[in-house]
């Protein structure tokens, strides 16, 4: 390891200390406002250095974090370092973005499960207390599946967040890590239109009739319509994306993304994008049985 780069990710230790730091200092307020902030410094350090010095700043920056803060600063930050890792470690080694995106997420869940019941459970708070308010919910998921739910809808949040972060640093420091990995980023498979169809009618049909069935059928269920729901306004945003690049409509590219984050709202890239998957599927059935 050569010298510079050692003094490098140590300065980008110290940067990270300092915000910890702040953090304790302002109540926790960074944490509870942007947390992803801890993610930038390891995320620096993953993208411009080799492998044995990034690893090495994010173990001391993991020490740092059970030096310098409490028990939810550990399980918070701890998780944004993993984060950022991942994803300035698959820019610099030109990896997928896909594979980062997956990585992270699985580690923001966790993080998002730890506080919603077990860390919430320490400091007194009983998440089964809040069943009467949601009573309601019942015969649509179980108390369980709304953590997974909760858990997972978090976590998609601050994975998305976390990458377009990524991605726009990564553009501005070193512009030809950041390319391939972007353009990785496959299309939503076909396969998101099946698992749609098929699960909103066998989840309307056990709500309709009341049928018993075991409450984590129910739970896969839902979670499989919403994934795909996910996907189709996903495919849509790349869609109409394209259309704004093509016509080199700034604004437009920019109403896309706005516009993808809004309830409601964005259930017209969900139209779009599942219209598009769905004569894609149609397509491909047509043309595996004219081959047979």
């Amino acid at each position: 390891m050569k010298t510079k780069s050692i003094a490098k990710a140590g300065l980008i230790c110290a940067i990270y200390g300092m915000f910890v730091e702040l953090d304790v200092l302002t109540g926790l307020l960074i944490e509870t406002t942007f947390p992803y902030i801890f993610a930038l410094p390891i995320f620096i350090c993953a993208l411009k250095e080799n492998q044995k010095i990034s690893l090495s700043a994010l173990c001391a920056m993991v020490i740092l974090t059970f030096i310098l803060s409490s028990l939810t600063t550990w399980v918070i930050a701890i998780s944004m370092l993993l984060a950022g890792w991942c994803f300035g470690y698959c820019m610099n080694q030109q990896y997928s973005m896909a594979k980062a995106t997956v990585i992270t997420f699985g580690v923001l869940m966790v993080s998002s499960l730890l506080q919603i019941t077990v860390l919430a459970n320490l400091f007194g708070f009983d998440p089964a207390s809040m069943k009467g308010f949601y009573r309601w919910i019942e015969p649509i998921i179980s108390w369980q599946g709304l953590y997974v739910l909760l858990a997972g809808f978090e976590a998609l949040l601050e994975t998305i967040t976390i990458a377009l972060m990524s991605i726009l640093i990564a553009f501005k420091i070193v512009p030809y890590k950041a390319m391939r990995p972007l353009k990785s980023i496959g299309r939503v498979p076909v396969g998101c239109v099946w698992v749609f169809t098929f699960g909103i009618i066998i989840w309307i049909l056990l709500l309709l009739f009341d049928l018993q069935v075991q409450s984590w059928i129910k739970d896969v269920l839902l979670f499989a319509i919403l994934f795909s729901l996910i996907g189709f306004i996903w495919n849509g945003c790349m869609i109409l994306q394209r259309k704004a690049i093509q016509r080199q409509s700034r604004i437009l590219a920019i109403v896309v993304v706005i516009t993808t984050f809004i309830p409601v709202v964005h259930f017209v890239q969900a139209t779009v994008g599942g219209w598009d998957l769905m004569k894609r599927a149609f397509f491909k059935m047509r043309n595996h049985y004219e081959s047979v």
